[in-house]
């Protein structure tokens, strides 16, 4: 009984092995995707001069893939970054770091920059500079489209994405 037992458990590793790599070679290695990021912000806002304020901080919030069960759907996003707000009419900019985190923790990080009307639209790009887990070494680029919904602290971002892994 107890050679039955081993050879059951060496079957099932082995078959899980088997659907691992399996599904891993049939992972798609690059691909596209649009999706939607709803963020809230928090963090602190300096009085530059006159119509213009600087702001440091985190968006943080959820992303959602156009295409539910996509790549990154229902991911966790982190961006701190800065914003040169101006009032009067002027050009601001932000800028930042993202930190995307999937459910199973795997993590792709990017930098990004946006400029635009105060409070939007601001548009901006970001690109992918690296990961772990199953996101080490992506790259890419994304075209983003991003609204504050003021007065409040809270906005999203529309993303037209690219990625790629070795």
């Amino acid at each position: 009984m107890k050679a039955s037992r081993v050879t059951a458990w060496a079957l099932a590793i082995g078959v899980t092995l088997f659907l691992n790599a399996a599904h891993s070679a049939d992972s798609p290695k690059k691909g596209t995707f649009t999706a939607k990021f709803g963020w809230n912000s928090a963090g602190k806002t300096y009085e530059m001069e006159k119509n213009r304020l600087f702001w440091v901080g985190d968006f943080s919030g959820t992303l959602f893939n156009d295409k539910p069960g996509g790549f990154m759907d229902r991911a966790a996003v982190s961006c701190p970054g800065t914003n040169d707000i101006r009032l009067d009419g002027q050009t601001s900019s932000a800028q930042g770091n993202c930190i995307v985190t999937d459910a199973q923790g795997d993590k792709a990080f990017a930098s990004w920059w946006a400029k635009g009307p105060f409070p939007g639209p601001f548009q901006g790009e970001f690109t992918w500079t690296g990961g772990a887990g199953k996101f080490t070494g992506i790259k890419g680029t994304s075209k983003f489209s991003a609204m504050m919904t003021a007065p409040t602290t809270s906005g999203y971002c529309l993303w037209d994405a690219t990625w790629e892994l070795p």
